[in-house]
């Protein structure tokens, strides 16, 4: 996927190039190379939003898989009319001698022009078909499909799954309870943080939310989060003030960090916690 967002990149910028005032290109094939690449960049946009997320529809698949290969076929087509035109265009005038010379000179850059006009419409028809397989095989639906799931949490599978499905998980809660309380069975009265780790899979979700539930009675205000590689830091603290308090405060979308984190310390202020 990165290697086709790839070729599109140099795809684009070599048609940046071509619009240069250098090239002299007629206007007709300046708005189609506009066109062109316009395209080419809401193309590799959506390849770019697949690279993202694990995408398994066949179709989305053969789709990426054309665009690879016209990808190559453009960059030849690109590549060689731009010899043609560096070549006859863009070379130096030599002095004329004859009317001969001077009526094959203008033949042969009229054959050339007309031969950057095809090869662009070649392209733009290339382009064309690529654009409308990705709003047939709905592309971009499928992609916000596949964000949606990726965006949901796996741990909380672990929260609300169940503990009896987990293989040895006595041993491990009775230990990590220790470490938790004190002697009498009560939970020591100073600020711990116990680290569960392992590979995915494991239940450290399952086995930290038993321990919770556990423990919870035992303090006055609780709390249970689930908290990502890049977590979202008001949904978090958001979360933690509606399991402190009664009042819900559904209302906080509003609210900067520091105000839900002011909250927060209200919600505590000589409680225990956890």
């Amino acid at each position: 996927m990165a290697v086709v967002a790839g070729a599109m990149t140099a795809l684009i910028a070599k048609l940046t190039t071509l619009l240069m005032d250098q090239y002299k290109l007629q206007n007709s094939a300046r708005g189609d190379i506009i066109f062109i690449k316009a395209e080419l960049e809401s193309i590799q946009a959506a390849l770019e939003k697949l690279f993202e997320v694990q995408v398994t529809d066949r179709q989305v698949k053969i789709w990426e898989r054309d665009v690879r290969e016209q990808s190559y076929d453009m960059e030849d087509i690109i590549d060689n009319f731009m010899v043609h035109v560096e070549t006859h265009l863009l070379a130096k005038p030599h002095e004329l001698k004859g009317f001969m010379k001077g009526s094959l000179s203008l033949l042969r850059r009229a054959m050339v022009r007309y031969r950057v006009a095809t090869d662009i419409k070649r392209i733009r028809r290339l382009v064309n078909e690529t654009s409308a397989r990705r709003d047939r095989y709905k592309v971009g639906t499928i992609v916000a499909a596949a964000k949606t799931e990726t965006a949901i949490d796996p741990r909380l599978i672990g929260i609300y799954g169940e503990a009896t499905k987990l293989i040895g998980i006595s041993g491990p809660k009775e230990e990590l309870t220790k470490l938790l309380m004190d002697s009498k069975g009560n939970s020591k009265n100073k600020l711990k943080v116990i680290s569960i780790v392992g590979v995915g899979g494991l239940g450290k979700t399952t086995l930290a939310n038993v321990i919770y539930q556990q423990l919870r009675g035992q303090f006055e205000c609780h709390a249970f989060v689930s908290v990502s590689l890049k977590p979202d830091l008001k949904k978090v603290l958001s979360s933690i003030l509606r399991q402190f308090s009664e009042q819900g405060y559904a209302w906080t979308e509003t609210w900067c960090a520091q105000e839900i984190i002011n909250k927060i310390r209200d919600e505590i202020k000589e409680k225990r916690y956890n």
